[in-house]
């Protein structure tokens, strides 16, 4: 276990998934084709999903939001970690999952942040539809 931010402790594996990320920051380019990229992040490798995450959170690329819920089902804490963090970077939403949550309540959350994501699609579209009438 490793301590920081004061008191929260995580596990080696999250530590050595945050490590990857911040590795990731000495990556230049940008995240690539969106194959590619769902590719990267349906691997079961943690290194590559937790590096291809911070890549999709640097570019803004919210059209991983849903490629995301997926990685909050992970074995591994260090991608739950990742995915959390950049769904709450990217939509700025909060619903109170934590990585080290029993799989119960991270299933339960994570059927709220899909029906969220469902719904704010929902509306995009009915705001799209609306200027174009």
């Amino acid at each position: 276990m490793f301590s920081f931010a004061g008191s929260r402790t995580v596990s080696e594996g999250a530590a050595r998934g945050l490590a990857v990320a911040l590795a990731g920051i000495l990556v230049a380019g940008c995240v690539g084709d969106r194959e590619a990229v769902v590719r990267r992040l349906r691997e079961d490798n943690p290194r590559t999903q937790v590096d291809t995450i911070y890549q999709v959170v640097r570019a803004g690329d919210r059209t991983m939001v849903p490629e995301l819920f997926a990685l909050l089902e992970s074995e591994d804490e260090g991608v739950r970690f990742m995915a959390a963090s950049a769904l709450h970077k990217l939509t700025g939403k909060d619903l109170g999952f934590h990585f080290a949550n029993t799989p119960a309540k991270r299933a339960r959350i994570v059927g709220e942040w899909r029906a969220w994501w469902e719904e704010e699609m929902q509306n995009a579209r009915q705001t799209a539809n609306d200027k174009r009438q």
